[in-house]
């Protein structure tokens, strides 16, 4: 797929999401990312804050 170099510089409108615990697991098992912060929800140095 070829990008268009036209585009560059161009500014976006914002994009906010809501991640869960659960999808950073699903991510980084399907991606094969063995890091505990990602498959221990309870730990507090987790990469997804939990709320």
């Amino acid at each position: 797929m070829e990008l268009n170099s036209d585009l560059v510089g161009t500014t976006l409108k914002s994009y906010e999401a809501v991640v869960t615990m659960r999808q950073t697991t699903n991510h980084a098992a399907a991606i094969g990312d063995n890091n505990p912060r990602y498959f221990d929800d309870t730990c507090v140095d987790s990469y997804v804050p939990i709320s």
